[in-house]
């Protein structure tokens, strides 16, 4: 998920680029979309590309849903992130996260992080949480290559 969400954002970023020298025509949507695919997925995926996925998603042509992805990967390492720090803190952990569920609705996305006990402009967060997924991967490819 990760790095489709990471594809769909590179994809949307380059359209708001070039966008802002003229209008775009279908051939350069591909161009655009498979572009995005290729730095996000390079020889990690066969060679297949789907250059049409901007014609197929409807979150692409509403005003109103730009970056529509950014809360599906926020919330995917956020979680992680607390588990994370879950696992570190224990039991002491469970008050500050029944006080984050309580607040959630009500609070952007940097105060329910500062909530939590860290400040969202840091990468170190993020990457913490982006490393659980290193390990699971690492662990996956070992099971992988004993079979």
């Amino acid at each position: 998920m990760l790095v489709d969400i990471l594809c769909r954002f590179y994809f949307e970023r380059s359209v708001f680029d070039a966008r802002a020298h003229g209008e775009l025509s279908a051939p350069e949507f591909c161009h655009l979309m498979r572009a995005a695919q290729e730095k996000s997925y390079g020889s990690g995926l066969n060679d297949e590309r789907h250059e049409y996925l901007w014609a197929v998603k409807s979150h692409y042509y509403d005003t109103a849903l730009d970056f529509y992805n950014f809360p599906y990967a926020f919330g995917q390492l956020f979680a992680i992130g607390l588990y994370e720090q879950f696992r570190a803190e224990g039991s002491s952990f469970v008050q500050t996260y029944e006080k984050l569920l309580s607040e959630t609705g009500t609070l952007t996305s940097e105060a329910v992080c500062a909530l939590a006990g860290f400040d969202s402009a840091d990468p170190s967060f993020w990457k913490r949480s982006i490393a659980y997924y290193e390990e699971e991967i690492a662990t996956i490819t070992a099971y992988a290559a004993s079979l």
